[in-house]
């Protein structure tokens, strides 16, 4: 709950911005905006129960200290899996002296989001994480750990029949819990 507490209250006038723009503008407001929204909001709440605790805690944490809404919060960690948010790209670099070097560019066609991004630095669960999101967003779209592994979130998509942990929220996991790649497949597979 700390963990999310901190950042909501210091990032609180970005988080109620994406707020708004989220209901203003990419779901149209009003009453088709509203239905549109509770549809959304239908199948994240599904998606919600296979959130791990701690993730949701920390959610929790944001909307307290940003003075929002949980479902708001939920709905920003999950619109990538529901919207299909297709756009981004990464390129790895393997030098043959020196670290490897990861690029990525942020470019939803969402301009408001390229215009947010935060780049955020913590350590839980016994490891360093480096990672670019939004405010009020847990998950991970691009990051890397003190161990040594990084990933980069391109597009997901979560069918009408499908549930489970948002992609953003599951690599960061990966990056939390895992030490070496197969350890991150086998999370990816569970």
């Amino acid at each position: 709950y700390a963990l999310g507490h901190m950042p909501g209250a210091l990032l609180k006038d970005e988080v109620r911005f994406l707020v708004r723009y989220l209901d203003e503008r990419l779901l149209g407001g009003g009453l088709a905006g509203n239905a549109k929204r509770d549809l959304l909001l239908r199948k994240a709440w599904q998606l919600d129960a296979f959130i791990p605790a701690r993730y949701r805690d920390e959610m929790r944490g944001i909307a307290d200290g940003a003075g929002v809404r949980y479902a708001d919060i939920l709905l920003i960690n999950c619109f990538d899996d529901l919207q299909y948010l297709a756009g981004c790209s990464s390129a790895i670099a393997l030098p043959p002296a020196g670290p490897v070097i990861h690029a990525r560019n942020l470019d939803y066609g969402i301009p408001e989001l390229a215009r947010h991004k935060v780049v955020f630095d913590l350590e839980t669960r016994g490891v360093k994480l480096r990672t670019v999101g939004f405010p009020g967003y847990v998950g991970v779209l691009t990051g890397m750990s003190s161990r040594g592994l990084g990933l980069s979130s391109h597009t997901s998509s979560a069918f009408h029949e499908s549930v489970g942990i948002p992609t953003g929220i599951l690599y960061r996991q990966m990056l939390e819990e895992s030490s070496y790649l197969p350890g991150m497949k086998a999370l990816l597979v569970k």
